[in-house]
């Protein structure tokens, strides 16, 4: 173990022992992020960037493994915007504030003696993000949610550097999605293991208005890209098949409208069902129920 550098601080005189450490290592897990010192209840941040030398120092390291495996591992409370270690990073983990029991659940995904990894419940913007926001008059105090750029999976019509819902696992997972009957609105997903372990996958389900709804409803109130409206967690043993089914009624895809109240908009609608991992399926409805 070697400390490297502070979380925020310009003191560099530990790097030189770090970067030792990963020359002669095998493999090298580099801890990253945020403290309470740097974003807590009354504090925030300017940025979601990294503070300090972690930005430079992260490069280092992985320029020291020379290709060996280093794995990313991030702790934070607020988001963390690290857009020049996406590409050069072989692994990232976004552990958040992990404390005791956390770090042992870490440790034992990444030793490979569990494999149920969680898909992100936040968007990861990246770090022009609050720049974009000020370019735009809509300011980290502005909480308008859907004011350009756009706040959250809901809103932002950016490219985030990694989205809602996103995760990855040490398997391969297939995807599929169907109505059940054309009454109502049941909806079962089968996923399938095509990996060469068992492991968890969360299953997303998501309403996207489709545009005759976004037309009737844009002159009125803002209208989301998409919203959570279901998950199920599987776990799903290798070459097994998981299941998960979802039941919805109408007010289920109403939109919040310009009043605060929830409104149905008869039209076209989809669910679209997601893996976090890219794999999506949709499935287009029409609601035949007037405004309520």
């Amino acid at each position: 173990v070697a400390a490297g550098v502070g979380v925020d601080s310009t003191n560099a005189s530990g790097v030189a022992a770090a970067l030792d450490a990963v020359r002669w290592a095998d493999a090298t897990v580099l801890v990253l992020g945020i403290t309470r010192d740097q974003e807590h209840e009354g504090t925030d941040r300017a940025d979601t960037k990294l503070p300090g030398l972690q930005p430079s120092f992260a490069l280092q390291v992985l320029g020291a493994a020379a290709g060996r495996p280093v794995v990313v591992v991030l702790c934070n409370g607020g988001i963390l915007s690290i857009d020049d270690l996406v590409a050069p990073a072989p692994a990232i983990v976004e552990a958040f504030n992990p404390l005791d029991h956390g770090t042992r659940a870490v440790a034992a995904l990444l030793f490979g003696d569990e494999n149920r990894w969680g898909q992100l419940p936040v968007t990861i913007y990246p770090a022009n993000y609050t720049a974009e926001l000020d370019a735009a008059g809509a300011g980290i105090a502005n909480y308008e949610m859907a004011k350009a750029p756009g706040r959250s999976y809901r809103y932002y019509t950016g490219v985030p550097l990694f989205p809602f819902g996103h995760g990855l696992s040490y398997s391969s997972f297939a995807l599929a999605c169907a109505r059940e009957g054309t009454t109502g609105l049941a909806f079962e997903c089968t996923v399938t293991n095509t990996g060469d372990r068992g492991g968890d996958r969360a299953v997303l389900a998501f309403h996207r208005p489709g545009d005759a709804v976004r037309r009737a409803a844009g002159a009125r109130h803002p209208v989301p890209l998409r919203r959570l409206v279901g998950f199920e967690r599987l776990s799903v043993a290798k070459e097994g098949v998981g299941r998960a089914a979802f039941a919805f009624d109408a007010d289920d895809l109403a939109l919040t409208a310009e009043d605060g109240s929830r409104r149905v908009y008869e039209g076209g609608h989809e669910l679209v069902f997601a893996l976090g991992d890219g794999q999506e399926v949709v499935v287009g409805v029409r609601l035949p129920i007037t405004d309520q």
